[in-house]
């Protein structure tokens, strides 16, 4: 829905000097405006987020191809049913898969070939809830492929118990767009190895 500079001035905050007809950004994309003053963008708070995780795993002497990336639920994460809101399966599942590429080595060896890994698809499965405080642990790991994409599965585990999987596919983007199956493959097939193993929604390995 088009809107007026005015209204978009009334319900954002901000001056649309450039656009006379334009519409109101994405929410999310600024914070709440005052005086016309930006405040911290979302960029800064995602930044902020991921700062320390990107440290640790880049400082990590022992490279591994699984990432195990223990957490607890914030109670920001959680809703009024008191545990994990289901959104936010996706972004801790981002988490472990950022430690992941860092921790097995597949991000510098993408930068050296001026490529990055980006998000194509992903499936989310809930099996058990996880409450506000509860500690975690999310089993990050690529598991072969689906033509150029790289498959990668993030399992959220208590202990032994299966409490959600996430499903995503990697596509590869070069310089010169997105990668074929054999330059993909090339880049990518080092970092693949076996899934985790799970019976009856229980981790059947150590």
């Amino acid at each position: 829905m088009q809107i007026t500079r005015a209204s978009a001035q009334h319900f954002v905050g901000f001056r649309y000097r450039k656009w006379p007809n334009a519409r109101i950004p994405p929410q999310g994309l600024w914070s709440h405006h005052a005086e016309g003053k930006c405040k911290t963008p979302s960029m800064l708070r995602y930044s902020a987020r991921m700062l320390p995780l990107v440290i640790r795993a880049s400082l990590s002497r022992k490279k591994s191809l699984v990432s195990r990336l223990p957490r607890r639920v914030l109670l920001s994460e959680s809703d009024f049913n008191m545990h994990m809101n289901q959104a936010s399966y996706a972004r801790v599942a981002e988490f472990g898969r950022t430690d992941w590429v860092f921790r097995s080595g597949l991000l510098a060896r993408l930068w050296k070939s001026r490529c990055k890994p980006i998000v194509a698809e992903q499936r989310l499965v809930y099996r058990r809830e996880l409450k506000p405080g509860q500690r975690y642990v999310i089993d990050t790991r690529a598991t072969g492929f689906d033509g150029r994409l790289l498959k990668v599965d993030s399992v959220l585990r208590v202990e032994d118990r299966v409490h959600a999987v996430v499903y995503a596919k990697l596509i590869t983007i070069g310089p010169d767009g997105v990668l074929g199956v054999d330059d993909a493959r090339e880049l990518t097939s080092a970092f693949v190895t076996d899934p985790l193993r799970v019976e009856d929604w229980r981790v059947a390995e150590s």
